[in-house]
């Protein structure tokens, strides 16, 4: 598990950064105030992880996908269990085993916006265009191109 998760993978943004960091084995300096375009946003192949698809094919030696319990049911939170079942990544341990932390990298969250604007407003596409961009800037705020799935809806 990474040094700074948090069991129910809800850590505070900082926490958040550093972890990738660690991931990455970035050692930049988090408490930057440097809005430079020189920074580069964390890459999703510098970080071992398992694809939605890969639980789905069984193309990754044997992983099967294991959505939290408190989404695992009907009654519970169907939109959460979608999105980690459709579109998170699950983060890898150091010994390459699942660890029950999803996330979204920006094009997980717009597949998965294109599929609710498909479903729940009239397939109308200007939404995304007018809205994607700066809704992901919200929740990107450390600009790692990584979003907790908890954090997203």
């Amino acid at each position: 598990m990474p040094k700074n998760a948090h069991p129910d993978s809800t850590f505070s943004s900082h926490l958040h950064n550093d972890w990738t960091q660690v991931q990455t084995g970035d050692d930049m300096d988090i408490d930057s105030d440097s809005d430079s375009d020189d920074e580069a946003d964390v890459q999703i192949g510098q970080i071992e992880n398992f694809a939605a698809w890969e639980s789905e094919h069984g193309s990754a030696g044997g992983y099967e996908r294991v959505v939290p319990e408190r989404f695992s049911e009907e009654r519970d939170d169907t939109f959460m269990r979608s999105l980690i079942e459709n579109y998170a990544i699950e983060m890898k341990d150091d010994k390459g085993k699942p660890t029950g932390h999803f996330f979204l990298d920006k094009p997980a969250a717009q597949a998965a916006a294109k599929e609710v604007v498909k479903t729940h407003a009239s397939n109308d596409q200007s939404i995304l265009q007018n809205n994607f961009e700066d809704t992901w800037n919200h929740f990107d705020v450390n600009k790692d191109a990584l979003v907790e799935v908890e954090r997203m809806p």
